[in-house]
């Protein structure tokens, strides 16, 4: 079966194993140039496995490889021949559903890249999970989002020469060119790039806020720590929804105190560590002032300002969505796609974001991010060869194209958005959001500076503005580049045991004496070794 592509622009690929590839010149999502339909991946890998790849050709179906097919030359055949491209690929949706094959904006994507564009979805719930068995069976897809680089399997499968190193290769590509320094800094290993990161601004973190249940208890917008506080309180006791029920909660958590980290931040505390002036490196939860915000949330928990039954929740979002919860606090631009919902349920209810809060020590500081979330990788497992690695770097650059930021950040013409006076204005933001936001933000790798500015939510158009702004009371981690051998091979369970901790303090089931023999036995079992590798290393980088 013959599939034809279309092609946003005029490129030429270099030539690889004797194929040369062009597309000819014409208009966006006019101008094509003719490709076999790949064979796609086996029904196995789309559930999590595949066939694994014959290291003796990289034009052999049961691959992995990317799929070409050598044609005789124009002179020797009359005609062009079509050839074959297949890039498979592995990320996670957060929709209820993963996009199909025949989504509109799917085939759009794809004809633009010039590609036939495989995409594993996996759900977000156990996606680190997921792709290190499979790259522990040597089954990945030869395009991996990686949501936690940090973590000692990718450590140790990195180090062992299981990805391709990228850094040198970026600079030939007009998308991939661009890529912050600061991110590519925060996801490189061992001072090398392996990965693309996916961009994302630094200051995200903030709190979504029912605006219409302030107004129904004639509380202002909270400005300070302790406005906050009194504003979970009354969203929990004075019913805020005026339905005549005791139903609601100031905080929703699932799985761990949702917002403590970026509670603390604002009162003053680290962001997961402080560097001393002598480069002393100490773990947050070791000071005062993240240990202050501690109290308060197990304060809030024996009021029932926090949902009982945190440890065990799923979801942050559903109260929210169901109106029974009255602030989100995560990254702000959730307000795009993830509360469609709550505004179809109760078309009354107002999410406005808020990201500056006086701590009591009078000053103003937010949590700030890597830059970046996770990052795409290739498997040399999949990807068999310098040649092939770059066959995808050039397709995968076209991701960050304009056509594609516009796409991502507005949808269809005539179906997702209209032109009004010259700028795009969305027609339907939730048939949007199913439709496109949700799950192909999980394609990008661009900060969307491309894209037409136009029409917006006026929430959205604040955050955009608050992630200008907040840079510069930021609160980065310094240990984001650094690489802890220890944290490598323990961190994970060193960090459940300070997530227990704090569990069973706001719990109660834990006093301060408790909660401070969990930090001895943090220290003990490798946290002291943790703490000298970072300052080691940190010293080394700023002596």
């Amino acid at each position: 079966m013959n599939c034809i592509f279309r092609t946003g622009r005029s490129y030429s690929h270099k030539n690889l194993g004797g194929v040369t590839m062009k597309a000819k010149k014409g208009s966006f999502w006019r101008t094509s140039f003719v490709l076999s339909c790949a064979v796609v991946l086996s029904a196995a890998l789309l559930n999590g496995c595949s066939s694994k790849n014959n290291e003796g050709s990289n034009t052999d179906e049961g691959s992995g490889a990317v799929q070409t097919s050598q044609q005789p030359s124009a002179s020797q055949a009359g005609t062009e021949k079509p050839i074959t491209i297949t890039i498979t690929m592995m990320t996670q949706y957060f929709g209820s559903e993963p996009p199909t094959k025949d989504n509109e904006a799917m085939k759009l994507i794809e004809e633009h890249i010039g590609v036939d564009l495989d995409v594993n979805w996996q759900p977000s719930g156990g996606y680190t999970d997921k792709y290190t068995a499979m790259m522990a069976a040597g089954d990945l897809p030869q395009i991996v989002m990686i949501d936690n680089a940090r973590n000692p399997a990718m450590i140790n499968a990195v180090r062992s020469g299981a990805f391709w190193e990228i850094g040198s290769y970026l600079k030939d590509y007009p998308n991939l060119g661009k890529l912050s320094e600061i991110a590519l800094k925060n996801s490189s290993i061992d001072g090398k790039v392996y990965g693309i990161p996916r961009a994302r601004q630094m200051a995200r973190e903030g709190i979504l806020i029912r605006k219409d249940w302030l107004d129904n208890l004639g509380l202002a917008e909270p400005k300070t720590f302790d406005e906050l506080m009194n504003v979970v309180k009354e969203f929990t006791i004075s019913d805020p929804d005026k339905n005549g029920q005791n139903d609601t909660i100031g905080i929703p958590s699932a799985g761990s105190a949702q917002g403590l980290d970026m509670f603390a931040i604002y009162e003053g505390a680290p962001n997961q560590w402080r560097v001393e002036e002598d480069g002393q490196f100490v773990p947050s939860f070791m000071t005062e002032e993240y240990q202050k915000v501690l109290a308060q949330y197990r304060e809030m928990y024996q009021n029932k300002y926090i949902n009982q039954d945190f440890p065990v929740a799923k979801s942050t979002i559903d109260p929210i969505n169901q109106g029974k919860a009255g602030l989100y606090l995560d990254t702000m631009d959730d307000l795009q796609a993830l509360f469609t919902d709550l505004f179809v349920r109760d078309p009354k209810a107002e999410l406005i974001p808020i990201s500056r809060i006086q701590g009591s020590d009078g000053a103003y500081h937010v949590p700030l991010g890597s830059g970046l979330a996770g990052m795409f990788m290739f498997p040399k497992s999949s990807v068999k060869s310098e040649a092939e690695l770059i066959t995808i770097l050039e397709h995968f650059d076209k991701l960050g194209d304009k056509e594609l930021q516009d796409l991502r950040t507005w949808g269809i013409e005539g179906k997702h958005y209209k032109m009004v006076d010259g700028v795009p204005e969305h027609i339907n933001p939730k048939q949007f959001a199913d439709e496109v936001y949700t799950n192909f933000f999980q394609l990008k790798f661009d900060n969307s500076e491309l894209a037409m500015a136009g029409n917006q939510d006026p929430g959205m158009k604040a955050i955009e503005q608050m992630w200008v702004d907040n840079i510069e009371i930021g609160v980065s981690n310094p240990a984001e580049p650094l690489i802890s051998a220890t944290n490598t091979e323990k961190g994970g369970t060193l960090k459940q045991i300070m997530k227990d901790a704090n569990t069973k303090y706001i719990m109660g089931t834990i006093d301060k004496a408790g909660y401070d023999k969990a930090i001895q036995n943090w220290r003990d079992s490798g946290g002291d070794q943790i703490i000298k590798e970072y300052t080691d290393e940190y010293r080394k980088l700023n002596p």
